[in-house]
């Protein structure tokens, strides 16, 4: 914070446009669920839990778009996020082979955390790959870290973060596939190999399945109705912060939760929490937010075509649809990866949009 405010007072550092447009909308979207936690249970408790999440956890957005760095220190900064991921991730996958199980409890308890973790970084790594432009000729280290991340992904065993991942990585390939067709094709030849193992392995595809009918999808659909109805109780401003979990277990738990589900915390999506606990108005800022920063990276790769803004894109769209079927909105683990990523992405995107416009002017 302190080297935050220095940049400002030396004025060292001019807040763009973008920029302020951005934390516009988050700072709209963080304000309707401050306000919603004076209506909700415990107000003093869930205000701290707030300023957490909304203030220190989002903190690295604001701190790595506007601290001034160079492009060599930004592909450190990529660079050491990726090395620190891929560890990770190889600790996935062993736990995962060794154990028999999903993995994550080696390195976070919470095993949804983690997918969703997944969901947001293996995209932008992807695009690190794909596009020589980041890494130059060292792109090709990229390729067997990403391998073994993907490997992590695998036995970490969340079908959300499975979807969301495969979606980008599809997105991404087509966007690439005319700028260089023999790195596309050997992806997608990774991509045969790979699905021919997950089909292969039964202890990993046996967890692939869309059947309503399946244990899994049928209680988030119980849950999800339960979501709608403490909406429809409280439809313009929610029943407040954090209410869910009182709110679901005493009084909207659906007749047929089985096991666990009557011990649930959340609605298993982002979109129907919001709109339980702060309504309407919330749902609109909620999408007012993530969908301008999607939009931003869209409208942003349109113009430059650069990798930094399509990472945006990727980051937000992985996230969006990975919390289509968890609710990470409340977890610190997740958040704070979330907006570091998106600092990197936004300020390696400036970097390269302020040395193509110096490039046009000398022309």
């Amino acid at each position: 914070l302190l080297a935050l405010l220095w940049q400002f007072l030396l004025g060292r550092k001019a807040i763009g446009t973008n920029e302020k447009s951005l934390l516009k909308v988050f700072a709209l979207w963080a304000g309707a669920v401050f306000f919603s936690t004076l209506y909700g249970l415990q107000p003093l408790h869930w205000i701290s839990r707030w300023a957490n999440l909304y203030v220190w956890c989002s903190l690295p957005l604001g701190l790595l778009i506007f601290l001034q760095r160079d492009e060599k220190w930004n592909k450190i900064a990529f660079v050491v996020g990726i090395a620190t991921l891929t560890v990770l991730c190889g600790m996935l996958a062993y736990e995962g082979i060794i154990y028999h199980r999903r993995a994550g409890a080696i390195i976070e308890t919470n095993v949804m955390a983690m997918g969703s973790v997944l969901s947001v970084t293996l995209p932008s790594i992807f695009v690190c790959f794909l596009d020589e432009r980041v890494f130059g000729k060292y792109r090709w280290l990229v390729l067997p870290a990403f391998v073994i991340c993907n490997m992590g992904l695998l036995y970490n065993q969340t079908r959300g973060a499975w979807i969301a991942c495969g979606l980008m990585y599809l997105i991404a390939t087509i966007v690439y596939f005319r700028r260089n067709i023999e790195i596309t094709t050997i992806v997608l030849v990774m991509g045969l190999v790979v699905g021919s193992f997950i089909g292969a392995n039964g202890y990993i595809s046996r967890r692939w399945t869309l059947d309503p009918g399946h244990s899994s999808n049928a209680s988030r659909v119980r849950i999800w109705t339960s979501a709608y109805n403490i909406w429809k109780d409280h439809p313009v401003l929610g029943s407040g912060y954090m209410t869910f979990e009182k709110l679901y277990q005493t009084k909207y738990i659906s007749k047929g939760a089985m096991g666990h589900e009557r011990r649930l915390t959340h609605a298993h999506n982002n979109w129907m929490m919001v709109l339980a606990e702060q309504g309407v108005v919330g749902e609109i800022l909620f999408w007012l937010c993530y969908g301008s920063m999607l939009l931003y990276g869209v409208k942003e790769y349109r113009k430059y075509k650069d990798p930094y803004s399509l990472m945006i894109a990727m980051v937000v769209a992985g996230t969006l649809v990975q919390s289509s079927t968890e609710c990470n909105l409340h977890m610190p683990y997740f958040t704070r990866i979330f907006w570091s990523f998106m600092g990197w992405s936004v300020y390696a995107h400036n970097l390269w949009k302020e040395k193509q416009l110096d490039e046009t002017r000398k022309n």
